[in-house]
């Protein structure tokens, strides 16, 4: 499996949401899973450029060969962990979506009760894991989304942003413990909404 999230930023931002936030939990998630590994390899890549039409994640999709694609149970991607109780997750295919909301519905039972989901379907592809989606490599991404700082100077640290990465955290680490490996959709042309 494989846990992406892109570095790069929009030009007149600082980018603590969008995606600092990101970032952040794919690192303290690789330190996590150094101490304790899970039984399957897990890659974890930072992208860049994911702000000009997906340039890095298309990039990288590109370079995978046949094999290297059926062999990735599914694709979690990590941009956007705003403020508040408010997640939406776009998952897909269909089948993985639903078991990724049962996972995230029995994780948050006893972590976050108050925690607010709204799945959308098909995943979008606007952000990395839409080049996946559109290989037919099953992916799931989730934010708590803060559109109205989203490329905007506004988008600086806060504490809302601070727990919900460290929420994250162990929740990523438990998908990638749990989540079973996803049957494959087909490969579609990736509409890049710019």
């Amino acid at each position: 499996m494989l846990v992406s999230g892109h570095y790069d930023t929009f030009f007149n931002t600082p980018g603590a949401y969008d995606n600092g936030s990101g970032t952040i939990a794919l690192v303290h998630l690789v330190h996590h899973l150094l101490e304790k590994p899970p039984a399957r390899p897990v890659t974890v890549v930072f992208t860049t450029a994911e702000e000009w039409h997906l340039a890095g994640s298309r990039h990288f999709v590109e370079q995978l060969t046949a094999q290297d694609r059926d062999e990735l149970d599914f694709v979690l991607n990590v941009d956007g962990l705003g403020r508040g109780d408010f997640m939406e997750v776009f998952a897909g295919p269909e089948a993985f979506e639903q078991e990724f909301l049962a996972t995230l519905a029995s994780y948050s039972a006893t972590n976050r009760p108050d925690l607010r989901v709204q799945s959308r379907f098909p995943p979008t592809c606007g952000t990395d894991q839409g080049a996946f989606y559109a290989a037919g490599i099953p992916v799931a991404f989730f934010t708590f989304n803060d559109l109205h700082r989203l490329h905007q100077p506004e988008d600086l640290p806060n504490p809302g942003i601070a727990a919900n990465i460290a929420w994250s955290i162990p929740f990523l680490a438990h998908l990638v413990s749990t989540l079973p490996r996803a049957d494959r959709g087909a490969p579609q042309t990736l509409a890049i909404p710019f």
